[in-house]
């Protein structure tokens, strides 16, 4: 299991502009993070929500650290929403 910090993006109903956000979310890869981030996300849920970049989390003894940065835009506008 690996904890993934998520910066997600997507606009709210009083939003002028795309707005951001942080998420933590638990699973095997990205993809079985997608409905966790749904179901956190305050936006409008019918204008796509997209994953900016993540970190992968894992703890080698009783350090944490970070597997590397990864980065997909827009992953979320057909499986997300």
């Amino acid at each position: 299991m690996n904890l993934f910090v998520i910066y997600v993006g997507g606009k709210t109903e009083t939003s002028l502009i795309e707005v951001h956000d942080i998420h933590f979310a638990l699973g095997e890869k990205i993809e079985d993070t997608y409905d966790q981030i749904r179901n956190q996300w305050w936006g409008i849920p019918i204008i796509p929500l997209h994953l900016i970049l993540f970190v992968n989390m894992y703890l080698l003894g009783s350090r944490l650290l970070k597997q590397r940065l990864m980065r997909k835009q827009c992953i979320f506008r057909q499986s997300i929403n």
